[in-house]
């Protein structure tokens, strides 16, 4: 499966920790002259600092690229006059970073209405903006391993799995990554251009 012809719409990209899904969505588009890639990593560590780096280096040097591990919502906005296809790597680390960011404003129930919100005003906007253009997002799926007993990893867990779930409908094409290869979860003619939009 590639990415190749991409129509307006969503696509999503998805599959565990180190899968290989960012190395994967940047040989799938490679052909692509003019990409927008919105990066959602804390640079926080030195660990953390050089593998982002490091992915950003095998990008094509005409793309752009800009972080924006708060600011997702804002940068979408400002940019909704582009045409070129977007990436966004990742949505998950976008709810996660969301959520530790606020977690020591409230209690588990407000996170999680919170989350709720985050979650529903990001659809909104990629609804909204794939109208116009394809964008390609990548998320890591994290319900593979035992539950966790600390409870906001267990919170985090549950609403990147809702997360994914919501971009999964609303997506056109789905690929799962394992070990670097793609494979194929979905490919629809699914349209956005009859949602009802609040």
């Amino acid at each position: 499966m590639n990415l190749t012809n991409l129509n307006k719409g969503l696509h999503l990209i998805l599959g565990p920790a180190w899968s290989g899904k960012t190395n994967f969505a940047v040989k799938e588009l490679a052909h692509e002259a003019s990409v927008q890639w919105l990066g959602t990593g804390q640079l926080k560590d030195s660990k953390l600092n050089q593998h982002i780096n490091n992915l950003k280096s095998t990008r094509p040097k005409t793309w752009t690229s800009i972080d924006c591990p708060e600011t997702l919502i804002e940068i979408l906005a400002a940019n909704s006059a582009l045409s070129q296809l977007q990436v966004i790597d990742s949505a998950s680390q976008w709810l996660v970073n969301q959520m530790v960011s606020h977690s020591h404003k409230y209690d588990s129930s407000q996170l999680e209405i919170f989350a709720s919100e985050q979650t529903e005003i990001l659809l909104e906007s990629l609804l909204f903006q794939a109208k116009f253009k394809p964008i390609v997002l990548i998320s890591a799926e994290m319900g593979a391993a035992p539950p966790p007993q600390e409870s906001l990893s267990y919170e985090i867990r549950k609403y990147v799995g809702l997360l994914n779930q919501k971009l999964a409908a609303v997506s056109s094409t789905v690929i799962f990554v394992t070990a670097g290869i793609g494979n194929n979860i979905k490919k629809s003619q699914y349209s956005i251009s009859n949602q009802n939009l609040k």
